[in-house]
C-alpha cells in the first residue's frame, strides 16, 4: 500500500467531509470479519477520491452500486454524488490483532490499535489526520468476555454471554483512535472524576490478576487527581464522558491514551506499590493530558507533532508534567487550538510553549519509521507503523 502523502491528503480533505463511521467487527469469527459504512460530502459531485483498505474485501457498495476490489490498499470512489454511503464487508488477516493466551488459566485475550496507520488492516476508512468525525463501534464477543473501546458500553449480552456489544458514539476520531481491548478482564476499581461534569473512570485488568495488584487504587487516584488538575489548569473540561483505563498484555507502548481510554503495559504492575515511584506518576499524568493534547485538539497533518509531545518533566519534578500552548486568561486553550492551524502561526505558538522554534529529534514526519517525499518538509508521507530509526510510541498524534 502506497503511503499517503501530505498532497494527496489535502486534496483528499478539500473534497470531502466524513460525517460518520459505523463500524461493526465481529471477533468470534475466523477469520475475524468488520463491516463498516461511511457517511460523507463531495464538495465536488462527479468527481472521485479513493478510501483506505488493505483487509480483504468481501463486498463494498458505493451509494447502491458494486465497486473494487481495491487497488494495493486503495478502493476507488468514482462519481460521487453531494451526500455519499459507502458500505464495505472485510475479512481480517489474523496477524492484525495481537492475541494473548494467559498461562495463569488459559484465557484468551485480543488487542487491536489503530495508531498509526493500522486501521485499514481492520476496516475501511479515509485514514488521514485531518478528516474527524464521530465514530460508532458494535463489537461480537464471545461468552465470558468483557470489551474496552473508545465510546461508553450502550448495550451488551447478559453477563458472562456470548452476544453484541455496543458502545456509544464518540465525536472528533479518527481512524486511527480505534482501539479495542477484549477478553475476560476483571473491573478492578470504579469511580468518577472531574471538576465539571463527572467523568465515568474505571480500570480493568487480566482476570487471573483481579485481586492480586496492589496499588490500583492509587493508580485510580493519581488519574483522577490529573483529571481535575488539567480541567483546572486548562479550564475546559474533560472532552469525554467515560475514560477507562485497561492493564492490558503485550501492548508495544509502556502506555497510550485515546479519547477515552488508556492503556497501560502490564510491567508497569511491579512497580505500582511503591507510593515513592515517580515513574508511575508520571506515565500516568503524561497519558491523562493527551485527552486534551493529542485527543480533543486537531492537527491537520504529521509534521504537527510538536504540539503533543512537549509535555516533558520539569527538572527535579518527574511528576509534574509541563503543558504547551497554555496563556492566562480565560478561553486560553480554545485560543491555542484555533491558532496552530495557520503554519504562519507555528512559530509564535512555539514561543508561547517556550519551544524556540525546536522540534523534537525523531519526531518530524519522514524521519525514524517514516517514508517522505520532497524535501523541506513539503511533501511529506505519513509514517510506518514502526522504523529502523525510530520507534512509535503509542502516544496520539495532535488532534
Amino acid at each position: 500500500m502506497p503511503a499517503l502523502t501530505e498532497t494527496e491528503a489535502r486534496a483528499r480533505g478539500a473534497l470531502i467531509d466524513v460525517i460518520s463511521y459505523e463500524v461493526f467487527a465481529d471477533l468470534t469469527a475466523d477469520p475475524v470479519r468488520s463491516r463498516t459504512e461511511i457517511r460523507f460530502t463531495c464538495a465536488e459531485p462527479g468527481a472521485a477520491t479513493f478510501a483506505d483498505l488493505t483487509a480483504r474485501a468481501v463486498s463494498a457498495v458505493l451509494n447502491g452500486q458494486e465497486i473494487g476490489p481495491p487497488d494495493d490498499g486503495r478502493l476507488a470512489l468514482p462519481g460521487l454524488a453531494a451526500e455519499n454511503t459507502l458500505v464495505v464487508e472485510a475479512e481480517v488477516d489474523g496477524d492484525v490483532l495481537t492475541r494473548f493466551t494467559d498461562p495463569a488459566d488459559g484465557a484468551g485475550y485480543l488487542l487491536f490499535t489503530g495508531y498509526p496507520t493500522r486501521s485499514p488492516r481492520l476496516f475501511c476508512c479515509f485514514d488521514q489526520v485531518d478528516l474527524t468525525t464521530t465514530t460508532t463501534l458494535s463489537l461480537a464477543l464471545p461468552a465470558g468476555w468483557n470489551g474496552l473501546a473508545n465510546g461508553p458500553v450502550t448495550s451488551r449480552p447478559d453477563a458472562g454471554a456470548a452476544g453484541l456489544w455496543r458502545f456509544g458514539p464518540v465525536d472528533g476520531t479518527r481512524p486511527f483512535d480505534m482501539t479495542i481491548a477484549a477478553g475476560p478482564y476483571a473491573e478492578a476499581w470504579s469511580g468518577t472524576g472531574g471538576t465539571d461534569r463527572p467523568v465515568r473512570m474505571s480500570i480493568w485488568c487480566r482476570r487471573s490478576l483481579a485481586g492480586t495488584i496492589p496499588g490500583l487504587e492509587r493508580f485510580a487516584g493519581l488519574a483522577r487527581q490529573a483529571l481535575e488538575y488539567y480541567e483546572r489548569m486548562l479550564g475546559v473540561p474533560c472532552p469525554y464522558p467515560k475514560y477507562d483505563i485497561g492493564f492490558v498484555p503485550r501492548l508495544d507502548a509502556q502506555a497510550i491514551s485515546i479519547p477515552g481510554l488508556m492503556l497501560v503495559n502490564e510491567n508497569l504492575l511491579a512497580r505500582m506499590a511503591d507510593p515513592d515511584d515517580d515513574f508511575v506518576a508520571m506515565i500516568c499524568a503524561h497519558e491523562v493530558s493527551h485527552l486534551w493534547f493529542g485527543c480533543h485538539i486537531s492537527a491537520r497533518w504529521w509534521d504537527d507533532l510538536w504540539l503533543v509531545r512537549r509535555r516533558d518533566r520539569e527538572p527535579g519534578r518527574p511528576d509534574r508534567l509541563l503543558v504547551p500552548l497554555v496563556r492566562p486568561g480565560p478561553g486560553r486553550l480554545g485560543a491555542g487550538v484555533a491558532a496552530h492551524r495557520g503554519r504562519e502561526h507555528a512559530a509564535g505558538l512555539d514561543d508561547a510553549a517556550g519551544l524556540g522554534g525546536r522540534r523534537e529529534p525523531g519526531w518530524g514526519v519522514g524521519r525514524g519509521g517514516g517514508s517522505r517525499g520532497a524535501c523541506g518538509g513539503r511533501e511529506w508521507a505519513q509514517p510506518a507503523a514502526a522504523g529502523a530509526g525510530g520507534r512509535v510510541r503509542g502516544q496520539r498524534v495532535v488532534r
